[in-house]
């Protein structure tokens, strides 16, 4: 599975708002799911079976809305009610675990269900690492996105070993690590290891943390053009930057660092694009596109509210693609009914009807899926020769959903 992710905090944005985008992607017969697992108190003997480990549950979970491999117990992308943010890439450091540890999909299920900041989140992770190690022999290091509304960082894991970079205005990940000598912070011990072990020098100079672990090959070459071009396009747009272009951002990235490069596994396809704006008003909302889409139509999703069957019971990768015309006018039903969503939330959430609130969020959803599955049915039943135009009371029907 491949992973590009673009983060931009406020400097960055048009409107001073903080922006986190994610791709994944990939062939083979990886599957993926949409997760929403409510607040939890769990009583004090609770147990967590992770594949390689046991550890006990914490007593009071968030909140947490995720991206989960089908048949696995982490996310490989989350955000929780406090409106943190976890994504999860993979690279693949010179160091193995002794033993089986956690699964980065493990660890930020983990701390998302656990934290309520991006700091705590940094300090809730490198904990787990310590007590519980990392990964396994077969598998591959971690590159954590850790964001909130009011900051981000970058956290590389290397076995039991890591390094902490904090984000200043944009960022771009991928599978390949790339905290140099720019970190804040390293892992106990990691210092005194890579000297040890010959892989620095002993001259009181700054560790080089990807210099000294990362193994350069075809993977490595492949992830650094992705992290590159994004690192690119994230420039280009400095100062201009919203949840629309970041859409937008993210299917050129796909289409031109992806689908198109010589490095790409034959059959690899898009399985999801996720757009958030961390510091939108009310309920937190992540805006996904499913599936292998060439015309990509994000749904707005509120954390904290339970999905719809469509979204649970499927894989993401059984939405077929639709027209670029009928995706774009879904888009706009979807955005409109989502700006009259958030501004009736914040009126019920002043009011302390929650209730209310997840039954409009609920029916939003239902209504954007339905919407959806209508164009579909036309799409595939409408005659090749003649475009049917839509009545006007078709296309204003979409705007009320309560």
């Amino acid at each position: 599975m491949g992973c590009d992710m673009m983060l931009a905090l406020a400097p960055a944005t048009a409107e001073q708002h903080t922006l986190l985008g994610l791709n994944l992607h990939g062939a083979g017969p990886q599957r993926l799911r949409l997760q929403h697992f409510p607040a939890a108190h769990h009583p004090h003997d609770d147990v967590i079976h992770a594949a390689h480990r046991e550890l006990p549950q914490a007593r009071q979970t968030c909140a947490v809305l995720g991206v989960q491999p089908e048949g696995g117990w982490g996310f490989v992308f989350g955000c929780n009610e406090h409106r943190l943010a976890i994504g999860v890439a993979r690279w693949r450091s010179r160091l193995t675990s002794e033993q089986p540890g956690l699964s980065g999909p493990e660890l930020t299920r983990l701390a998302l269900e656990r934290s309520h900041s991006a700091h705590h989140a940094v300090e809730v992770l490198s904990d787990l690492i310590a007590h519980h190690g990392h990964g396994a022999a077969e598998d591959a290091d971690s590159v954590f996105l850790i964001a909130d509304p009011n900051g981000a960082c970058v956290l590389e894991v290397a076995g039991s070993c890591w390094a902490l970079l904090d984000c200043p205005h944009t960022r771009a990940v991928a599978d390949v690590g790339l905290i140099r000598q720019d970190w804040q912070r390293l892992s106990h011990g990691l210092a005194e290891r890579v000297i040890q072990s010959g892989w620095w020098r002993d001259d009181g100079t700054k560790v080089d943390f990807a210099g000294c672990l990362g193994s350069a090959d075809a993977d490595h070459s492949w992830g650094l053009k992705r992290w590159s071009k994004a690192t690119v396009s994230l420039a280009q747009q400095h100062g201009a930057l919203d949840a629309y272009l970041m859409r937008r951002l993210l299917a050129e990235h796909f289409d031109k660092s992806v689908r198109s490069h010589a490095l790409t596994p034959p059959g690899t396809r898009r399985w999801l694009s996720i757009v958030s704006r961390l510091d939108a008003p009310g309920i937190p909302l992540l805006w996904c596109a499913r599936g292998h889409l060439e015309s990509p139509v994000f749904f707005p999703l509120p954390v904290g509210v339970d999905l719809p069957e469509a979204w649970t019971a499927a894989t993401l990768a059984d939405m077929s693609s639709s027209t670029p015309a009928a995706a774009e006018r879904l888009q706009h039903q979807f955005d409109q009914d989502a700006e009259e969503f958030l501004a009736e939330c914040r009126q019920l959430q002043g009011g302390g009807e929650t209730a209310a609130l997840r039954r409009l969020a609920q029916a939003m959803m239902q209504k954007h899926v339905e919407q959806w599955e209508l164009a579909q049915r036309r799409r595939v039943d409408a005659p090749t020769t003649a475009v049917r135009r839509p009545a006007r009371d078709e296309e204003m029907a979409g705007y009320a959903f309560g």
